[in-house]
């Protein structure tokens, strides 16, 4: 069985994908979904309690610290199931697309959530006040609670909690709302592609599960995990090891436009990137479909492996390595470049390094001797899939290399053009080795003229005040920005189109 057999078994299985909803399964998963929840809930406000009473020992401080990953991993098992049976019944009943309210909803519920403590305790506060007046015992309208001190000590629990835990609690809570809902509708469920019967062949789901679980706990601990722990961080003021305290999108407001300081070296690190990552594309790609192209047509077959390799051997070399090697050959004193501006009689003192005008087109330059030999090795695998008969066919109708060029070569060469533009583009907008190591004293250039994005990230986060909250809404704001650009570019080449791989 492979790796991705067992997937489609284990899934097929569980979530029945390969038939209609039945309306008993949702009962049941609701049903299973408010037992676990209210477990969840239960084991983070006791963990709550024993880190509060043990906080100076190793063993409060190393519960309190499992405690989040183990409430994150518990939710995500409740909500993730929730949100694919629930699309599913939407999808059933003809409502495919409806299911975006749900998030809109769930941000009202966590909302409440988070205001639920304060509500409590005013209204404790004045229903004890009541019966103090009045000479009477404290009585609970309508607040759940025997004693003020009850209600006190909820309201600290329920405002301790993660704010990221309250809005996955109200994304349960309004999920399965929604599915109660859904569930009392009368189903008329249309055709699609689910509709096949289930395979008669028996699948060994011991054996599934034992290929797919590896892979779900890595996924889960190293990248799910870890981007919700950096998008929580990034909505708090977190210093150094102090975790900090919950600010919402001030970073967010301070980077963008409220902090000038901020608001100004942010945009400049845009535009620095912006410009690395234009100029490696502008000189990458068509010096790689060029290389490409020659070495595609050259007949002597030894020559052309030689070239080849030659080629693509410099992106074998670690950027660091790399990095090193072109600041010594730029180097003033005893820089190659130099020498053999000496020998040539022109001006042979030039420190490239320390002149602001020469730090992003350095950049380019080394990148471009890097990975212009890697873009090329995809033009030329592309190049081969091509035809030979589309050509014969053009030069017997008389149309000229050119011609072939525009009208066959191009054309079927579009899919590697858009992944080597889109990963050309993601790989410049994320540098920071070459830029770190190329410049003395890892200074990002003369005044910091080449600090890019994930420079600037490092600058906030691991230098000086160690504002890692701030680097994480900076982080964010690099990855919204690396998604835009992927994404227009796969608009603008046109990817996918209908006949296209």
């Amino acid at each position: 069985m492979s790796f991705f057999e067992a997937i489609r078994a284990v899934f097929r299985d569980y979530f029945g994908l390969h038939g209609r909803a039945r309306w008993a399964q949702f009962w049941w998963w609701v049903l299973f979904g408010a037992i676990a929840s209210g477990l969840v809930y239960g084991y983070v406000v006791a963990t709550d309690e024993l880190t509060a009473t043990s906080a100076q020992s190793l063993g409060g401080y190393l519960f309190g610290t499992v405690r989040r990953p183990i409430a994150y991993l518990g939710f995500a098992a409740i909500i993730i199931p929730t949100i694919a049976v629930m699309v599913r019944r939407l999808h059933d009943i003809n409502w495919s697309g409806r299911w975006l309210l749900v998030p809109g909803l769930s941000a009202l519920v966590a909302w409440y959530l988070k205001n639920r403590g304060e509500h409590l305790a005013l209204a404790a506060d004045a229903a004890a006040s009541l019966a103090d007046e009045e000479g009477t015992e404290f009585v609970r309208p309508q607040l759940w609670f025997d004693t003020y001190a009850q209600a006190e000590t909820f309201a600290a629990k329920l405002q301790a909690l993660p704010v990221s835990i309250q809005v996955l609690i109200g994304f349960a809570l309004i999920t399965t709302l929604v599915i109660l809902v859904l569930c009392a509708l009368p189903g008329s469920p249309v055709a699609n592609k689910y509709d096949e019967p289930p395979p008669q062949r028996v699948v060994d789901r011991s054996s599934a599960w034992a290929l797919i679980l590896p892979f779900l706990i890595l996924l889960i601990i190293f990248n799910i995990y870890v981007f919700a722990r950096g998008f929580h961080m990034s909505l708090t003021d977190a210093q150094g090891v102090n975790e900090g305290t919950w600010v919402g999108v001030q970073n967010y407001k301070d980077i963008l436009y409220a902090n000038v300081l901020k608001y100004k070296d942010f945009w400049r690190a845009v535009k620095v990137t912006f410009l690395y990552t234009a100029g490696c594309l502008i000189t990458q790609v068509p010096a790689a479909f060029v290389l490409a192209y020659i070495l595609n047509t050259i007949p002597f077959f030894r020559i052309r492996a030689v070239l080849r390799a030659a080629f693509f051997l410099p992106c074998l070399i670690n950027t660091v390595t790399i990095a090193l090697l072109f600041r010594m050959f730029f180097n003033k004193d005893q820089g190659i470049l130099n020498n053999v501006f000496a020998s040539l009689g022109l001006p042979s003192q030039t420190d490239w390094l320390m002149h602001s005008q020469w730090a992003i087109p350095l950049m380019i330059a080394v990148s471009f001797w890097q990975w212009t030999g890697f873009h090329m090795v995809y033009f030329l695998a592309q190049l081969q899939t091509i035809d030979p008969t589309l050509y014969e066919a053009a030069k017997m109708d008389g149309i000229s290399p050119s011609g072939q060029l525009r009208h066959i070569t191009l054309p079927l060469m579009r899919p590697a053009i858009t992944f080597v533009a889109v990963t050309s583009a993601i790989g410049g907008l994320q540098v920071f080795d070459l830029v770190f190591i190329l410049f003395p004293n890892a200074s990002f250039g003369p005044g910091g003229v080449a600090k890019t994005l994930v420079a600037f990230i490092f600058d906030e986060g691991w230098r000086g005040d160690q504002l890692l909250g701030l680097a994480s809404a900076i982080g964010w704001l690099t990855f919204i920005i690396i998604a835009a650009v992927s994404a227009l570019q796969i608009r603008f080449l046109g990817l996918g189109k209908h006949g296209e791989a």
